[in-house]
């Protein structure tokens, strides 16, 4: 399914437009549910960005707890769902899941959709991504990776600004799908109580790093990069520094997919080889 915009991805062979925010979402997922008896559901819809979640809080909850997928699956159905790292409060490194303290709407709904998940429908895994990155999207999606908006700059010797004190583990997008797909394969094996996992790379960067190895695997000045402090700047809500994340229980349980680290995945993305 898709929003607004209709993607063009190779090997999809059926789109169907879905607004979630809709009055009648609940109903038109039902039905698309009873049309195509899914014995795998992957749920990766999101109002991800902070400032949109605070002016628009009721469409973040809408969106963001998604009664309107749980309540149409049936028991048998495997959900998948992609939660986030945001529901960390950001005043602690390398964050285990029992920490969850979500300080911003986005965070504090993501965690609100988790419980509604786990209250409301058992086979699931919940992960709660870092921040994603890779190749360039998908033809109709508009969002990139800080790849992306590094070489952008970079070409136009535009500065950019790029913050020191906001730390991520940022994660491949390859190793994600590496990730679900392994999940779903062997998803009769998920005997577990607890079902939610961090989902992160396996480095700590901040946002300054992160822009400064793209530049270098590209051979280019840092010249461009302004180092700013989040910490002192008023975005008009809460925004976590650190939510770097512990993730060994999920490498301990997917032990056939190797996270790469950041270094060799922003090399195989600009030589062309993890493109899509």
């Amino acid at each position: 399914t898709y929003g607004t915009t209709r993607p063009s991805i190779i090997g999809v062979r059926e789109f169907f437009q879905l607004d979630v925010k809709a009055a009648d979402a609940k109903e038109a997922f039902a039905a698309l549910v009873r049309a195509f008896k899914p014995d795998v559901v992957v749920n990766c819809v999101a109002i991800s960005d902070l400032g949109q979640a605070e002016r628009e809080s009721e469409a973040a909850e809408k969106v963001n707890v998604p009664a309107w997928l749980v309540d149409a699956l049936p028991p048998t159905c495997f959900l998948v769902h992609l939660s986030t790292d945001i529901v960390y409060n950001g005043r602690q490194a390398n964050a285990v899941e029992s920490q969850a303290d979500p300080i911003c709407v986005y965070g504090r709904t993501k965690l609100a959709g988790e419980q509604y998940i786990i209250q409301h429908h058992p086979n699931h895994i919940i992960l709660r991504s870092a921040l994603i990155y890779g190749p360039a999207p998908f033809l109709g999606t508009s969002k990139s990776s800080f790849i992306q908006a590094t070489s952008n700059s970079a070409q136009s010797d535009k500065p950019m600004g790029v913050f020191t004190d906001e730390y991520r583990t940022p994660v491949y997008m390859w190793d994600i799908v590496n990730t679900i797909r392994a999940l779903i394969v062997r998803r009769a094996e998920w005997t577990m109580e607890d079902r939610v996992f961090n989902m992160g790379g396996p480095d700590r960067v901040n946002r300054y790093e992160m822009s400064h190895l793209v530049l270098q695997v590209q051979q280019r000045s840092s010249d461009i990069l302004q180092k700013k402090l989040a910490s002192e700047i008023t975005f008009g809500y809460q925004r976590p520094l650190d939510v770097s994340m512990d993730s060994s229980r999920l490498y301990a349980l997917l032990t056939e997919v190797p996270f790469t680290p950041i270094s060799a995945a922003v090399a195989e993305v600009l030589t062309g080889k993890g493109k899509l």
